[in-house]
């Protein structure tokens, strides 16, 4: 149980969405393609790093170098820009890791009346390539949120990720559905609850994960 103050319902959506990264306690085969990606974009051991952000009329551009041990460094490179009349985002990100490795992300993010849309590319210093699309919908007069997700990894393995937040009177409950490559499913529901007399949060959590993970 959690002491905070009392919520409102924007507040409810908030914290419900902070459990997105935790779905099922399993990582995602796109975010862990992510972090490998990081992971060969920086030197190992002791590190320095240098991080330089731009603004631009429309965005702007992130420049970020790493320097390791022997000098060997690693760089990150990231352009933004918004397109407010398109209701568009656009990131495009190159790196290059301490051995010469490179690679590349771009992201492209649509507002919509009730949500948005998110479609992610990926390229690792293999030339292999990860894609990632989301769709997210918002219903606020119902009190609910829904986010599809398919990421299909850099072994060629899709995953998909079906989430459904609904709002209640005294909090919120949540059902998450993940399809693994394999046809395996894994599924979590919570059920959050506020005590606005005690000024308590309690919260109800089953998962059921898929064989082997």
């Amino acid at each position: 149980m959690i002491m905070v103050s009392k919520p409102t319902g924007a507040t409810l959506m908030l914290l419900a969405g902070a459990f997105v990264a935790m779905q099922l306690g399993a990582v995602s085969a796109e975010a862990r393609d992510g972090r490998q990606r990081q992971a060969e974009s920086r030197p190992h051991a002791n590190y320095t790093h240098q991080g330089q952000v731009q603004r631009t009329t429309n965005g702007h551009t992130r420049h970020d170098i790493w320097m390791g041990a022997q000098e060997r460094t690693a760089s990150r490179d990231a352009v933004v820009v918004n397109d407010k009349q398109a209701r568009t985002r656009t990131r495009d990100v190159q790196w290059q890791g301490p051995a010469g490795g490179q690679g590349s992300r771009h992201d492209v993010t649509q507002r919509t009346d009730d949500g948005y849309t998110r479609n992610s590319t990926a390229t690792n210093a293999q030339g292999q390539t990860a894609t990632r699309n989301a769709t997210v919908v918002n219903d606020a007069a119902a009190g609910t949120r829904s986010r599809n997700v398919t990421a299909t990894g850099f072994n060629g393995g899709t995953r998909t990720a079906d989430d459904d937040l609904q709002r209640t009177d005294d909090g919120y409950s949540r059902q998450t559905t993940v399809t693994h490559p394999d046809g395996d499913v894994s599924s979590r529901n919570v059920t959050a609850t506020y005590d606005s007399t005690n000024n308590v949060w309690s919260k109800d959590v089953s998962v059921d994960r898929a064989d082997g993970d």
